[in-house]
């Protein structure tokens, strides 16, 4: 079976802007600098692009394959996005395979729906070629909420409880996905660095903060289906916050970096 993320081209969209100042553009700059002339990059689970569009300019000259399982999706990068290839593509199948023409790999808010054996296969087929990698956007499992409520932490462990479920992987690694993976490829060679990658939510940009929080609620409920009466409280409260611009959230993410760490003879 094909892995589908579930994301909507709005939803991707309505994010972007959100991605791209959150992201670490430092680490964006090391990748870059890891990788060969005119570098041939994957991008997996590249959704709509947006990754490709980000770091596009620091890349001038790379030959980029957006990977996803989602035709819709892909339909929607090439449009927007210039001069890339796309790839229709589960991510369950051979990523030795997919990787064999590749000088560097990045994808962008994936690593949090994957599980441990993925992360295995990840991780051998990245250092068959010692590629470089990058990942932004795992999130970490920091919320903070402007001002703070009662049930904030029900609702935070909820949320994370949510994540450790089955996105198409197995069982996903969640809010642990940085650590595991960070551990895994130093242990394959790799040097490894992360940086945070937050978003910040205003009260006035109250498009994004709606589908947050209803995403929030919706994870919340279905984690958590006992707290329904708790979560239905605090989701009254914190939607008349945002309609009245008197709500803000800090979503915490982590951006990762791996170069192979050449040994000496």
């Amino acid at each position: 079976m094909l892995f589908r993320s579930g994301f909507s081209p709005e939803w991707l969209t309505l994010r972007e802007p959100f991605d791209a100042a959150a992201r670490s553009r430092a680490l964006a700059q090391r990748f870059a600098e890891a990788l060969p002339p005119a570098p041939r990059i994957a991008d997996l689970g590249g959704g709509t692009g947006s990754n490709v569009r980000y770091l596009a300019p620091l890349v001038p000259g790379a030959r980029w394959r957006v990977v996803d399982a989602d035709p819709v999706l892909l339909a929607e990068a090439a449009k927007r996005t210039a001069q890339i290839e796309t790839l229709r593509y589960d991510l369950n199948g051979d990523l030795r395979s997919l990787f064999g023409a590749c000088d560097g790999v990045v994808t962008s808010a994936l690593l949090d729906l994957t599980s441990a054996p993925w992360f295995d296969r990840l991780g051998s087929a990245l250092a068959l070629r010692q590629l470089p990698f990058l990942a932004a956007l795992s999130v970490d499992g920091r919320i903070e909420f402007d001002p703070p409520a009662p049930h904030d932490r029900i609702i935070v462990a909820a949320f994370a409880q949510h994540q450790r479920g089955d996105k198409g992987f197995g069982s996903a690694l969640g809010l642990g996905a940085i650590e595991h993976l960070a551990t895994r490829l130093q242990a394959l060679g790799y040097e490894v660095v992360t940086e945070p990658s937050d978003w910040r939510i205003g009260a006035n940009d109250q498009p994004m903060l709606r589908q947050y929080l209803d995403g929030v609620i919706g994870a919340a409920i279905d984690a958590a289906p006992e707290r329904r009466a708790q979560i239905a409280s605090w989701s009254v409260m914190r939607r008349q916050q945002a309609s009245d611009g008197a709500l803000s959230v800090r979503v915490g993410h982590r951006d990762i970096l791996a170069t192979y760490r050449r040994r000496r003879a």
